[in-house]
């Protein structure tokens, strides 16, 4: 379930597409129903993975990976967004961090924080261009 910014709970069936039959989805429609009648929920609703955007399924996978705390390449990435200026790339950054992979994967930890955001909506990558939302 997801409770959503006004308050509304939404329920959420989450199947592979090739599980989705006509019985299957006959049945979410009386489960819906019901769920709406009794309160329970705002809606009830049906998610695939072709429901999911691949870049964001892409950065969710990545901001995950690197969860694991690096104590010294997360100081050099701090360090080096504090100083930055503007709009910059994460190859950028991670030079002036110098900690090579370790800092490009403390920076991403950024990211996953809300430190640093997105210019664009892409992949992320070296090539990324990002720029600092809260101070580090």
């Amino acid at each position: 379930m997801v409770v959503q910014t006004d308050g509304a709970i939404i329920a959420y069936s989450v199947r592979p597409s090739y599980g989705v039959s006509d019985a299957f989805f006959e049945e979410m429609c009386r489960i819906s129903d019901q769920a709406r009648k009794a309160g329970f929920v705002a809606d009830v609703r049906l998610l695939t993975e072709e429901d999911l955007d691949p870049i964001e399924l892409f950065n969710a996978e990545l901001l995950h990976s690197v969860r694991d705390e690096d104590p010294e390449a997360d100081e050099a990435a701090r360090k080096a967004v504090r100083d930055m200026q503007g709009i910059e790339t994460l190859e950028a950054l991670r030079d002036r961090a110098g900690c090579g992979a370790m800092g490009f994967r403390a920076l991403i930890r950024l990211i996953r924080s809300r430190h640093l955001q997105l210019v664009s909506h892409e992949r992320i990558s070296p090539k990324s261009q990002v720029f600092k939302r809260e101070q580090v």
